[in-house]
């Protein structure tokens, strides 16, 4: 199930298949823009699904999987970009704005003004004068010499007044505020942001404040629909390999975790995809306390 669709969305299903035993073997993902979403007086939902051919397929709670976000009320979600329409829209006409723009060079729009009447002929042969020199070529950083008393006035809009790149920046940030996103992961690092003075403050604040969201969704949806509490199976995702480049932090994280008996020496050697070594299953007794390492079975 592509995480795209929560996007847009707001939702994601897909349909379970279950074997002989009932456990789940397959998810068969439905478009979501299909499926309609309703409550029974017991408080169960159902879920109606009109496929590409037309059929109507209806479908128990237990029969889906359900994955959503934000909700107004509780039984579907609702994408991010249905309360973003106004600031995807603007930076949408901004890009076509600066598309033209910068298509004809970027070039400062004017008029030629005369007193005189040069005529239909005089036109014409003043605009394909005017588009020869603007093919550039050898006339590029040439000056424009102009005839017969032609004034050129530029409009009102200077160098200065092209600010279309920083319009884009915001617009961009409106997007990426929109989705819990860091601006520097769409590319904006012009301006500083509340999360951290520095790339990896705002990584672990995207963490924190957006991605968990995401990874809680999931786990307690693959615990609701696809697992059973009593084959004591969880889902989680490890948010720990999400901060595995940050080898100082690691390193204090793991030797704090040991020295104070949290962690043995193999857990830490398995988040680290290394192989177990022997005697490595002991936990040690916090600092500043009498008592031997024990040797305990660790958690499975």
């Amino acid at each position: 199930m592509q995480v795209d669709v929560l996007s847009e969305y707001g939702n994601g299903y897909a349909v379970i298949t279950r074997g002989t035993r009932g456990e789940p073997i397959q998810l068969i993902r439905l478009n979501p823009a299909r499926v309609t979403v309703k409550q029974n007086r017991d408080l169960t939902k159902v879920f109606e699904y009109h496929d590409e051919n037309g059929a109507f397929h209806r479908y128990q709670q237990d029969e889906i999987f359900h994955l959503f976000g934000l909700s107004l009320d509780g039984i579907s979600g609702v994408g991010p970009i249905k309360y973003a329409r106004e600031a995807i829209g603007d930076s949408l006409a901004l890009a076509q704005h600066g598309s033209t723009v910068f298509r004809n060079g970027a070039r400062v729009s004017g008029v030629l003004e005369t007193d005189k009447v040069i005529g239909q002929e005089g036109i014409s042969a003043l605009k394909e004068s005017l588009e020869a020199f603007r093919a550039g070529g050898d006339n590029e950083g040439k000056d424009l010499v102009l005839e017969d008393g032609l004034k050129y006035k530029a409009m009102a809009m200077s160098s200065q007044d092209l600010q279309w790149i920083e319009a884009r920046s915001f617009g961009r940030a409106d997007i990426a505020m929109f989705y819990g996103v860091p601006p520097h992961m769409l590319g904006v690092t012009e301006k500083s942001t509340s999360w951290g003075a520095g790339i990896e403050e705002q990584t672990l604040g995207f963490l924190a404040y957006t991605l968990e969201d995401h990874l809680t969704m999931w786990e307690d949806a693959i615990e609701a629909h696809l697992t059973n509490p009593d084959d004591g199976i969880y889902a989680r995702f490890n948010r720990a390999a999400l901060i595995r480049s940050d080898t100082g932090r690691r390193k204090e994280f793991y030797t704090g975790m040991v020295q104070w008996g949290l962690m043995s020496p193999n857990e830490v050697r398995a988040l680290e995809d290394m192989n177990p070594r022997e005697g490595g299953d002991i936990y040690y007794q916090p600092p500043n306390t009498a008592g031997e390492p024990q040797k305990m079975e660790p958690r499975k």
